[in-house]
């Protein structure tokens, strides 16, 4: 994130007048990887549903207006989180339920 920071402020923002934004969404638990073989291509594949929540977490970046957003199971995991972050409870598309997320980013150029 700090790579692009720097992108943005020293070419494209002067240059174009842009931002390229990033938004990343982690979750934890069990999946499934393997190798599959397409072609003449050797492809790692990752499997399972903290696939797909960490997916839908990251697509509701934008919503949330930060850049890295992260499930109450992963801030949990933190070995000294920040009490100033505030945790928000969020339905994500696809996902049945509610989840906890924390906001632990930067929010996104307008």
């Amino acid at each position: 994130m700090e790579n692009l920071k720097v992108l943005n402020e020293t070419y494209l923002h002067p240059h174009f007048a842009e931002y390229i934004q990033a938004g990343i969404g982690i979750h934890i638990g069990n999946v499934i990887i393997g190798s599959v073989n397409i072609g003449n291509d050797n492809r790692t594949i990752i499997m399972g549903l903290p696939v797909n929540v960490a997916s839908r977490i990251e697509a509701a970046t934008k919503e949330l207006n930060n850049d890295i957003v992260v499930s109450k199971a992963v801030y949990d995991l933190l070995s000294n989180p920040s009490k100033k972050i505030k945790s928000q409870v969020i339905k994500l598309k696809g996902v049945s339920g509610s989840l906890t997320v924390f906001t632990l980013g930067q929010p996104y150029h307008k």
